[in-house]
């Protein structure tokens, strides 16, 4: 049965929003080990949520440069939410990460 709505058919894998997680989850993850490694090894609950925002903020940017500006790409709710799942993750990982190499 083929998907009607805003969501994806579950027959497939949505192979691009595995690429927006994994490449959001990369580029939180480098943002905040440069932030870290900076300030000397520490790190503010500030600045994690202001790299968190910015990050997010960027991928929204691109979607509504894609809707604005091109004819063959179209913006997608489920790419930002994507970017977010990503987001989300390499902040986990990047903790995760800071525990285990810096403690």
């Amino acid at each position: 049965m083929p998907s009607q709505g805003l969501l994806p058919s579950q027959d497939k894998i949505p192979y691009d929003k595995i690429a927006h997680v994994l490449l959001n989850c990369i580029l939180v993850v480098l943002w905040l080990l440069f932030f870290f490694v900076k300030e000397k090894k520490m790190i503010s609950i500030t600045t994690i949520y202001a790299v968190f925002g910015l990050c997010l903020l960027y991928g929204i940017i691109i979607e509504v440069l894609q809707y604005t500006f091109t004819t063959y790409r179209q913006a997608d709710v489920l790419d930002v939410v994507a970017n977010a799942i990503g987001l989300l993750v390499g902040v986990g990982l990047f903790r995760k990460m800071k525990d285990i190499f810096f403690n």
